[in-house]
């Protein structure tokens, strides 16, 4: 492991003391008791989450993905050319996440760069496929690619990954359900309502709504969403822990080290460090 990280044994040696301590220190609680129950910090950090998981489905990723026929056939498309269109809908949006794998995107550029980026690039999208939908077919397509590789760079991937590093080891598991069932229950919500609202108010209101709410949740992001690449689990969660300081924007002038643009994470603190913020 220290090979992988270029680390020094010993640091690689107390992150892992640090684990087991705290899985030691492990006590179960329910959803309801680390709302209720939990401290204030742990209550941000699991909105953020949830955030960022409705954020997803709010940029209106399985409008597209679910019914994209219907869309390239509302955009004068022949049935034919709308279903050899649907079909690169699916491999577009996987070019974005495999970019993303490939390259090592959420390492080397850190997770809130890249879902920022891609959250404004989503956003921009989103506002000239509806600008150009009944107008210019061919224009609009290539926005709705565009959307979905933008979408497959951070979208897609970053919101998982964030949802399982910014939670303390005794809410992980109870945290990344509820960030779950957030998910889908938003995709349930927006794939079920898609249609109604398309037939009610066309084309051009129903993507610019998509858009400004995505570019709101951009702000969100900016605002709220710490950096976690390259940093320790608990350590991330310290980030949540002054209310009168958002996590974001005391992130927002901080660059990744070069080892952390390599994907290498930062060297843990020490346990007097940990004992002094509160992480032990």
């Amino acid at each position: 492991l220290a090979r992988l990280r270029r680390a020094e044994p010993d640091a690689v040696r107390a992150e892992l003391d640090a684990l087991r301590a705290a899985i030691e220190d492990h006590t179960e609680f329910t959803l309801l008791q680390l709302w209720t129950a939990g401290s204030p910090q742990l209550s941000r950090a699991m909105t953020v989450g949830l955030f960022l998981m409705m954020l997803q489905q709010l940029a209106a990723i399985n409008t597209v993905m679910y019914y994209s026929t219907i869309l390239f056939l509302r955009m004068g498309f022949h049935e034919t050319t709308a279903a050899w269109l649907t079909c690169a809908c699916a491999a577009t949006q996987g070019l974005g996440v495999f970019l993303t794998v490939a390259w090592r995107l959420a390492d080397r550029l850190g997770r809130r760069r890249l879902v920022l980026a891609s959250a404004l690039l989503v956003a921009a999208s989103l506002f000239g496929l509806a600008l150009t939908f009944s107008l210019a077919p061919y224009v609009a397509i290539a926005f709705l690619f565009t959307y979905l590789v933008a979408f497959g760079l951070g979208l897609s991937p970053v919101p998982w990954a964030v949802n399982s590093e910014i939670y303390p080891m005794y809410a992980r598991s109870a945290a990344m359900a509820q960030a779950t069932f957030a998910n889908w229950e938003t995709n349930f919500l927006v794939s079920c309502t898609f249609i109604s609202v398309l037939n009610a108010f066309g084309a051009l209101a129903t993507f610019l709504g998509y858009a400004v709410i995505t570019l709101a949740g951009a702000a969100f992001i900016f605002v709220y969403l710490p950096e976690t690449a390259g940093q320790q689990l608990e350590h991330v969660f310290a980030d949540f822990k002054d209310a009168t300081a958002p996590p974001g924007l005391q992130d927002r002038m901080l660059p990744l080290t070069a080892a952390q643009s390599a994907g290498a994470p930062a060297a843990p603190p020490s346990r007097t460090e940990s004992r002094a913020a509160g992480l032990a």
